[in-house]
């Protein structure tokens, strides 16, 4: 390929380093090509004889989304790269004949570019329609808004895009209560370029809606605004479950002030009944204690005495507290020891247990114990304890057995003496207050109990009453009824118990 003459020297000077070809003016075929244009497509100049520009450079956008310009093309390099091209066209005429000259630009940055900016452009619509928001751009020296998304009017109630919009039509919109807030956020746009505000508004059907708006007001060289671009976005559920949420709180802080409140009353109340507790506890007129509560009495620590237990015992506060009564050696025997056991046992408490407790300055003492499980509170929380009752019966006891023994010796022979008499005697003896049998025994019954309470059998009892002994095993099937025993080892406890043992 050659180039013609016309200027064909000085045109190549000035275009150096731009591509630069000669096509005929008819078919648009190569006739000669510069080195920067062969290195542009990637092909020699050789390759390029006899082909088409269109050929090699395609007006399709390859997929890229660009809306290129009509001298805008694509082409393919050997080598499998895109190079954009852009070319522009100059006609001269030498000797009466018209060549065509094209300048091409490498215009591939600026296209791709582009194609980013739209990709980008899409991916925003696509984020604020997820958003349900809407978009606007304001002219702030004309107040007009000509482009706004069409979200932007459903917001405020239109289902297609308004003719006019601008600052003072919104303004319309909004609840007159809120208008204050709208004019405040407009003026401070003005001042720092920064947009946002909430405020209520009302839809041509009036219904009120919440509305944000966020945006960004931009200044000419002389500080002034003038134009402005944002968003806006109904929050009127989010409004609702706002004030939801405050009336929410607000029942759960009233709540939370009863609670308070019920608690302060309570635990005001329960240091009031400590208190008088405590008070009872120390000033009562029975010795008393409080103790840890275990599986094994011998292992009750005492927590708390008063001053009736230390002069009934002896001991100090200071010798009793953190012990135990196994520790002191205040029960008098196994069996007492047993008896508290078995009581403990059978509940949460007891009542007049008939004890013999070892005390250190007055010998041993006659008590009736009672006991009940409490809750410690305070640094022990609600650990379980045990608060309990001695009645000192020591002198009663006395009595007792000095009125029996008077009772002896005036009346040797209480032969004359009513059986019921003689029961009451032997159970003051016993030192066990217990009441008269609560049943009818007649007094072949009694005698049959009284042999029975001696640890006579059944062949011996009918010797000495003079019955069969089928009888006598009658007698004593009756009994037990009678009695409410299944044994006859309660039997004999039974009537031993009360006095029946030389009828």
């Amino acid at each position: 390929m050659k180039l013609g003459t016309l200027g064909g020297e000085r045109l190549l000077f000035t275009l150096r380093g731009v591509g630069v070809v000669q096509l005929e003016p008819d078919t648009d075929r190569f006739v000669w090509a510069n080195a920067t244009f062969c290195e542009l497509v990637g092909r020699s100049e050789r390759e390029l004889q006899g082909c088409v520009y269109g050929d090699l450079v395609r007006r399709d956008d390859g997929g890229l989304g660009y809306s290129a310009a009509p001298t805008v093309g694509r082409c393919v390099r050997q080598d499998g790269s895109v190079v954009w091209l852009e070319r522009h066209d100059t006609a001269l005429t030498e000797g009466g004949e018209e060549v065509t000259f094209a300048v091409v630009t490498d215009v591939t940055e600026h296209v791709r570019a582009e194609a980013a900016r739209r990709e980008a452009q899409e991916g925003l619509s696509i984020a604020l329609e997820a958003a349900q928001m809407g978009v606007w751009h304001l002219d702030l020296t004309r107040d007009v808004a000509p482009r706004r998304s069409l979200r932007h009017d459903q917001i405020f109630g239109y289902e297609t895009l308004q003719e006019t919009w601008g600052e003072e039509v919104a303004k319309r919109h909004v609840v007159a209560a809120d208008r204050p807030i709208f004019d405040a956020a407009f003026a401070e746009a003005r001042q720092t370029g920064r947009l946002e505000f909430e405020v209520r508004i009302q839809t041509p059907g009036g219904e009120v809606r919440w509305m944000a708006a966020r945006g960004r007001f931009f200044f000419d060289e002389a500080g002034r605004p003038v134009r402005g671009a944002g968003v806006n976005f109904d929050i009127t559920e989010s409004k609702r479950s706002e004030a939801e949420r405050e009336r929410l709180l607000g029942e759960l802080r009233a709540l939370n002030e009863t609670l308070e409140q019920q608690v302060t009353e309570r635990t005001e109340a329960l240091r009031r009944s400590q208190a008088r507790f405590a008070q009872a506890f120390h000033l009562g007129p029975v010795a008393a204690c409080i103790t840890t509560l275990a599986r094994d009495a011998r292992h009750e620590t005492f927590l708390e005495v008063n001053g009736m237990f230390t002069e009934l015992t002896g001991y100090t506060a200071d010798e009793v507290l953190g012990r135990t009564a196994h520790e002191l050696g205040m029960w008098s025997s196994r069996e007492d020891q047993s008896k508290v056991h078995a009581a403990l046992g059978a509940g949460s408490g007891f009542r007049n247990l008939e004890l013999q407790v070892e005390t250190k300055a007055n010998g041993l003492r006659d008590v009736l114990l009672s006991a009940e499980t409490i809750t410690l509170g305070g640094d022990a929380g609600d650990e379980r304890g045990l608060l309990k009752l001695f009645y000192d019966i020591t002198e009663r006891k006395r009595g007792e057995e000095a009125l029996f023994r008077a009772l002896q010796e005036v009346m040797s022979d209480t032969a004359w003496f009513s059986t019921q008499v003689m029961e009451r005697l032997a159970q003051i003896r016993a030192g066990r207050p217990k009441a008269a049998p609560s049943v009818a025994l007649t007094e072949r019954e009694r005698q049959v109990l009284a042999q029975l309470a001696q640890g006579k059998s059944n062949e011996a009892i009918a010797a000495e009453l003079g019955l069969a002994r089928q009888t006598v095993r009658n007698y004593i099937s009756v009994l037990y009824d009678k009695i409410g025993v299944h044994s006859r080892a309660e039997a004999v406890v039974w009537a031993r118990e009360r006095g029946m043992t030389g009828l």
